[in-house]
């Protein structure tokens, strides 16, 4: 034999031996339970959520109609198209009725930033928002 075989072969049987008698002679280390704990049940077993799909026939699971245009205007990206789209021909129709609704678009923004407003910079691009929506609450 090789010495390097014969050296793993000892180191082996070296682990083996010490190993062996401690984990016999080990107690069941398992966690320390008071007297006022020790006649409670265990929990429940964690029971899986169920996966619920769409029926098979049904318009749901094609991916078509109603729900497959809701789910590809659900993007952020479609949802600022949209809003342009909307300001954009509202101001052909009637110029108030545009402005009150880019009136409305920068108030629901500042309404939502108005939180964060401590943590933004002072020169960032979203405090006009936050501006906007204040002098619009103090006026109304």
């Amino acid at each position: 034999m090789q010495p390097r075989a014969l050296a793993t072969g000892a180191l082996a049987a070296a682990l083996l031996c010490l190993c062996i008698p401690t984990s016999l002679a080990a107690p069941q280390a398992g966690p320390a339970i008071d007297a006022s704990h020790a006649m409670m049940e265990p929990p429940p077993a964690k029971q899986p959520r169920p996966y619920v799909r769409p029926p098979a026939g049904s318009r749901l699971a094609a991916g078509s109609g109603v729900y497959r245009k809701l789910l590809s205007v659900s993007t952020p990206r479609s949802a600022a198209t949209l809003a342009a789209a909307a300001v954009t021909i509202t101001c052909l129709v009637s110029r108030s009725a545009a402005s009150r609704l880019v009136l409305h678009i920068m108030c629901f923004i500042g309404s939502l930033l108005e939180p964060f407003d401590s943590v933004l910079p002072k020169r960032s691009a979203l405090r006009p928002f936050i501006e906007q929506a204040r002098r619009v609450r103090v006026h109304v």
